[in-house]
């Protein structure tokens, strides 16, 4: 087993050039770490995940789903206390969803995570923010 790793400052090597079993880190200018392989597939399944999930028509698995994509969200964020403190507030989560879903899922409720995602795999906190932002503004609007 060889362990190799790869680091990128800011946009100076596509993903997509780094072989399979390959580490990726992404870096800005000044070191901070802004994404991850790792990073990119974890929000890449949770998101897939939650798709699937709300395909069924199961609420109580979309939520558990959605839960996981907010934990991935906040994993992207590599701040190990935020995801402790947000890992020990699971259930509290869950019950928050539960109660935005509803006990089945109305096409009218259904909120969107790709821009939250792809902006985060582009490295891009700001738009993130932003795009969080939006999905909580519409959480809001449908629960009025």
């Amino acid at each position: 087993y060889e362990a190799k790793t790869a680091v990128e400052v800011a946009g100076t090597l596509p993903t997509e050039a780094l072989p399979e079993r390959c580490g990726y880190l992404l870096l800005d200018g000044e070191g901070r770490v802004l994404s991850t392989n790792l990073t990119g597939r974890r929000l890449e399944a949770a998101l897939e995940r939650r798709e699937a999930a709300w395909r069924s028509g199961d609420a109580e698995d979309f939520v558990q789903a959605d839960a996981a994509f907010h934990q991935a969200v906040v994993a992207a964020a590599h701040n190990d206390v935020l995801l402790a403190v947000y890992s020990d507030l699971g259930e509290v989560t869950r019950e928050h969803l539960r109660n935005d879903v509803g006990p089945e899922l109305i096409a009218e409720r259904y909120i969107g995570h790709d821009t939250i995602r792809d902006a985060i795999r582009d490295g891009d906190a700001q738009r993130a923010s932003v795009e969080a932002g939006r999905a909580i503004g519409a959480c809001a609007t449908a629960e009025a």
